[in-house]
């Protein structure tokens, strides 16, 4: 219970939205504009990169895209560099997948081909990093979600004697505690190494 309900332990009144941590702190919301700058910015890099260059295909009346595309067939994945494939794997690892789930549907290069486009490609270095950083920061708003979040912390209990008891809900502490253990496990294996 939130709002300083009798007996919920909350802060009364204007107290109660004085936040310390969370999604709706000053640094927060600096944190998430600055975020968005750094978006921007790779996008207008990424269009940048699109614009036509002189090609040795454009002689030979194909554009690089058709011979991109004749290669998937061919092939079966894409190998060569592809912004827009580049864009796609940079959401999905923004939304929380693996990139060896990536990697595994039809379409999207194998894993060694993103490292090699990760060892070869500044433009995608960035994306890549970009996408790691702003799942870092989701990871931690959703951890201070889960410890803030006390909904069904306590469960009412009807007795032998036909009283209704609030008794605390030890199970859902425990869920929580393991939902906050695997994203931090989760963020410390996203965090770039440290020099000794």
């Amino acid at each position: 219970m939130h709002g300083g309900a009798k007996g919920s332990g909350g802060p009364r009144g204007n107290r109660n939205g004085n936040f310390k941590h969370g999604l709706h702190t000053r640094e927060a919301e600096r944190n998430r504009r600055a975020m968005r700058a750094k978006i921007r910015e790779i996008e207008a890099v990424v269009r940048a990169a699109e614009q036509p260059r002189h090609s040795s295909h454009r002689r030979s009346g194909r554009s690089a895209s058709t011979l991109n595309s004749e290669n998937q067939a061919e092939h079966g994945r894409p190998s060569d560099y592809s912004t827009d494939i580049a864009m796609r794997i940079c959401e999905r690892l923004v939304a929380g997948e693996s990139l060896g789930a990536i990697c595994a549907d039809a379409g999207v290069p194998a894993k060694a081909t993103v490292f090699r486009w990760l060892d070869r490609n500044e433009e995608f270095r960035r994306l890549y990093a970009l996408a790691r950083e702003l799942l870092t920061q989701d990871l931690a708003d959703e951890i201070l979600e889960i410890a803030d979040d006390s909904t069904d912390d306590w469960i009412e209990y009807r007795g032998k004697d036909g009283k209704t008891r609030r008794v605390f809900n030890l199970d859902n502490i425990l869920r929580a505690r393991l939902r906050i253990a695997a994203r931090k496990r989760h963020l410390v294996g996203l965090m770039p190494n440290q020099p000794e």
